[in-house]
């Protein structure tokens, strides 16, 4: 995210921002490195580090520098994040203990597996009860699909539109 990237400039412009494009070579980015993971997570320097890649990949397009020494420069290796599944009492505790604002965005989240963003975009159009899908119209990979709508959501979206849409 913007917030994100204005986070890991301040870090590189703190190391980086006295040099000259042509002054930052592969030995100094790994330095970098060595430096930065001293006080981070290995996930934030290569967050870091591909914001850096950007940057030079930009002044390439723009004929400021010829090539990119990050290409160069291995990234850390992650740990792959743990994938966390909530038990059925916790989903039944998450549902009951949410506002019934929030509800029908806990039972599309639990029931469809849609991102935060693809529900947050998501509007009546997109949504056919008498079929029982949504049309999710810009996925992640820039693509629309379709996501299946079990009873639990078709009842709690039927409940919404009734009560706050008709």
């Amino acid at each position: 995210s913007w917030h994100r990237d204005v986070y890991a400039l301040k870090s590189l412009n703190h190391f980086f921002g006295k040099y000259l494009l042509n002054e930052i070579n592969p030995m100094f980015i790994e330095k970098y490195k060595l430096e930065r993971s001293k006080n981070v997570s290995f996930r934030t320097v290569n967050i870091e580090l591909s914001l850096l890649r950007r940057m030079f990949n930009l002044a390439i397009a723009w004929d400021k520098c010829e090539n990119n020494p990050i290409d160069k420069v291995k990234f850390y290796k992650e740990n792959p994040s743990k994938e966390r599944i909530l038990s059925k009492k916790e989903e039944i505790d998450l549902k009951n203990s949410c506002s019934e604002h929030i509800k029908p965005i806990i039972v599309t989240a639990l029931n469809t597996g849609m991102r935060y963003g693809e529900m947050a975009n998501l509007k009546w159009k997109n949504v056919n009860l008498e079929y029982e899908y949504i049309e999710v119209e810009m996925s992640k990979s820039g693509k629309s699909r379709i996501v299946p709508i079990n009873e639990e959501l078709k009842t709690c979206l039927q409940e919404l539109k009734s009560n706050y849409f008709v």
